[in-house]
């Protein structure tokens, strides 16, 4: 049988966001075995499945109760993705925050077809900072192509890839790499700014990894139709999201000022 394995970033104060989720993945998820690892400060669970797991963060990594990364929420998010091969045991591990939702039937082949996994490797990408800082950090030049870019969230990770770039961050930095990858912020936001799907990208580029794990495919997107500014809302229409689209996530970015309500009052029709 077919499994997926899910990993979500979570806080407490996103528990109304995360039941759109949820009730998103009830409704447009064609896949019957799988699970959502949901990793939180407090280790809650917002809502009652046997499909969902609740762990708490500081038991993945320590280092988080040290005070001097209260401020590295986001990074601490994108370390919890980076390390979902540790808690994830299906070779394709989808990667999904609290402010998106599914909108389209997803099944086992949309993601993976003969072993690969697919992925979107964007147009027009506008992240040179991110991809230079991650370069930095795994001293492995990569050549910026702006029509090649691996963007956020969603995305769906090999796990195969995340455990051989585990294990390339231990031997150049040491077992406590996560703290390196932290303290390289503290040193320079532009020399050394990294994202976990730069340093996955440039990795498994480089080693040739991508082109035996995954496969290349933009005719449908991971996610489209999207919120990412507050301006951005004023021409939103989530008809588009589910009305034949060719993405299968939508997200509606916290960060816009969009609140909870905002957006269930606009979808929540599709999602009964």
């Amino acid at each position: 049988m077919s499994s997926l394995d899910i990993i979500c970033p979570y806080i407490d104060r996103d528990k109304e966001r995360f039941k759109i989720l949820w009730k998103s993945l009830q409704k447009f998820l064609d896949i019957a075995d799988y699970r959502l690892f949901l990793v939180s400060p407090s280790g809650s669970k917002p809502v009652q499945s046997k499909n969902i797991i609740a762990i708490k963060e500081t038991d993945l990594f320590p280092l988080f109760s040290n005070k001097k990364f209260d401020n590295f929420g986001w990074w601490k998010q994108q370390l919890i993705k980076l390390s979902a091969h540790k808690i994830c045991s299906s070779d394709a591990i989808l990667s999904v925050d609290c402010d998106c939702f599914l909108n389209k039937q997803l099944s086992y082949t949309d993601i993976i077809q003969k072993s690969k996994i697919k992925i979107n490797l964007a147009r027009g990408g506008s992240y040179i900072n991110w991809y230079s800082g991650s370069s930095n950090i795994l001293k492995l030049p990569f050549k910026f192509d702006s029509n090649k870019t691996i963007n956020v969230t969603p995305f769906v990770f090999s796990k195969k890839i995340l455990s051989a770039l585990d294990h390339y961050l231990t031997l150049l930095y040491n077992k406590n790499y996560y703290e390196e990858l932290l303290n390289f912020l503290r040193i320079s936001h532009t020399k050394y700014i990294w994202t976990e799907y730069c340093l996955y990208h440039i990795y498994a580029h480089t080693t040739g990894m991508i082109e035996e794990y995954h496969y290349q495919d933009d005719d449908y997107l991971f996610y489209g139709n999207s919120v990412w500014y507050e301006k951005d809302a004023e021409l939103w229409d989530p008809v588009k999201s589910f009305n034949n689209p060719k993405h299968w996530f939508t997200v509606v970015q916290s960060t816009s000022k969009k609140s909870v309500s905002w957006v269930e009052n606009k979808i929540k029709d599709y999602l009964k």
